[in-house]
């Protein structure tokens, strides 16, 4: 932009590249922006009144020497407005909550990075974190996790297969619902039926809303820290979807139902019989536990039969790769494509595990690589087993191109047994010290990319990416010295030309004010 203003200044006048200068930074933020009505709005606020007061004052000889003073203190003022503003918008965000790092007594501070020979599927949030802060975990636990924080909104597909105690089931009590209620009985027609040993209860909406039954009760402190599973075979007549539903909360809402606080699930509208279920986490901002079915098409009765209420202990589930995987988990900062393909890839999570070196040393000894194009790895181990594919990758590692010596060749076993030592970390630097049983290849199960360096006894070494995501190079028998070194020569390069044409600008801007001054 300063070059720009030299270019242009003498044919079109100061004025014109001035507003052409703020018009055009303008123009970019606009094209750039997520959300262009609240640029528009602060825009005027920031922009045209300090230019408004600068071109009022800009015609006055006695204020001229005080113009830009003026703009500036006028700048301030907005800004610092709107920085009061928005302190006050979001203090509320502060007020009810403490700071995650404060709660798990984490020090948020600058520290040194510390060296983790183990990796965790992800990042288990206490039940007494507040829901929101789960999210930040990642970044506050500075150890290796595989996946971030996960929402723990336990999928129907764990459920099947873990321990559940019965809480309440009809044929046993040989009731429909332990506590049946029925809020809004002036809009329903609710009749209990026994037909072929079994309970029905049919609900039929005698106007529009929800017509619903259920129960509710506030003794809960024997399931606190637990998942609660509502369960019920459905038949219905309707067609609309999610006219038919059941659900469980646990405390009021509001208007806006909180998708923490709200589980719901929906009858698929076939016309038979279906069996639904929902499940909730029962956690100490839990006040009440409420399960329902609602109808909500008017004249459409539905046929509820067999409610089972089930109990599923937290410490009962378990926490592997397969319930990272199959669970929602929170939003991440940028990933890089390897990674995010793999995670994606549908590659076994037991399998997965091992790749990831979960609860295993992230650095291993390796006899011999494979050389396979990444987009077929996932059906290669699929086809392999789970079993198979595990042994096969205690002992080699899949890479898309060979750019390693020795490549193809296993190595037997000799001498005593693979071991390392770390000797100095940081997060763009390791300095190991391995003895190695035989020729073979080092596999570090940290994120690859094309600036890592790696140097075997004083001598480089290429490093290929292993298993779609990692690190992987090629290792003498015997004690070596090896140094992994991040060096992002295009970052540094790219940041000496932002500097270079930055400090040019500056420079010609000022000669251009120089000879401005001397010539008048």
């Amino acid at each position: 932009a300063l070059t720009c203003c030299w270019f242009f200044q003498k044919k079109f006048g100061k004025k014109f590249i001035f507003i052409l200068f703020v018009v055009s930074n303008s123009s970019v933020v606009l094209v750039f922006s997520a959300n262009m009505t609240a640029f528009l709005e602060k825009g005027l606020f920031f922009l045209v009144l300090p230019v408004a007061v600068y071109l009022f004052f800009s015609g006055k000889r006695a204020a001229m020497k005080y113009s830009l003073v003026i703009v500036a203190a006028m700048f301030s003022l907005c800004l610092s407005t709107d920085l009061i503003n928005s302190f006050i918008k979001t203090s509320f965000f502060y007020n009810d909550s403490r700071h995650p790092g404060v709660i798990l007594n984490i020090n948020t501070t600058p520290q040194r990075p510390q060296f983790s020979d183990t990796r965790a599927s992800f990042v288990v949030s206490p039940e007494y974190l507040p829901y929101q802060s789960a999210r930040y975990l990642s970044i506050l636990y500075r150890l290796p996790v595989a996946v971030s924080s996960v929402k723990e909104n336990l999928p129907y597909e764990l459920y099947k297969n873990m321990p559940r105690h019965v809480f309440f089931d009809s044929q046993q009590a040989h009731s429909f619902l332990p506590l049946p209620y029925n809020v809004n009985s002036s809009v329903v027609s609710q009749e209990v039926i026994e037909k072929d040993n079994e309970l029905l209860l049919k609900v039929f909406p005698l106007s529009k809303g929800d017509s619903y039954v259920g129960f509710k009760t506030t003794e809960i402190e024997n399931i606190r820290g637990a998942y609660v599973w509502f369960s019920v075979w459905i038949k219905s007549v309707a067609k609309a979807r999610g006219s038919v539903q059941i659900s469980i909360q646990d405390r009021d809402t509001g208007v806006n139902r909180s998708d923490d606080a709200f589980k719901a699930n929906f009858y698929g509208n076939t016309g038979g019989w279906e069996r639904v279920t929902v499940g909730k986490y029962i956690g100490n901002d839990s006040r009440y536990l409420s399960v329902k079915g609602v109808v909500t098409e008017k004249g459409m009765e539905a046929y509820f039969k067999n409610p089972i209420i089930e109990i599923t202990p937290r410490e009962d589930i378990k926490r592997d790769f397969e319930f990272a995987l199959i669970n929602k988990r929170w939003s991440s900062f940028l990933l890089q494509a390897s990674y995010f393909n793999l995670v994606n890839s549908g590659i076994p999570p037991r399998v997965m595990e091992k790749i990831f070196a979960i609860n295993g040393p992230l650095i291993q000894f390796k006899k011999d690589v494979i050389q396979l194009d990444d987009g077929l790895i996932p059906d290669y181990l699929k086809k392999l087993g789970d079993d198979s594919a595990i042994k096969l990758l205690a002992e080699k590692a899949f890479v898309d191109s060979v750019p390693l010596n020795n490549a193809g060749k296993t190595f037997a076993d000799s001498g005593p047994e693979f071991s390392y030592s770390v000797r100095r970390y940081d997060y763009d630097f390791i300095e190991l010290k391995v003895s190695s049983p035989s020729n073979g290849f080092l596999y570090w199960a940290d994120g690859y990319n094309k600036n890592w360096h790696a140097y075997v006894n004083g001598a480089e070494m290429p490093v290929a990416r292993a298993n779609m995501n990692f690190k992987i190079i090629r290792l003498p028998k015997g004690e070596s010295e090896v140094r992994f070194v991040y060096k992002a020569d295009r970052f540094k390069y790219g940041l000496g030309l932002f500097y270079g044409a930055l400090f040019a600008g500056v420079s010609v801007g000022l000669i251009t004010y120089a000879t401005g001054r001397k010539e008048n």
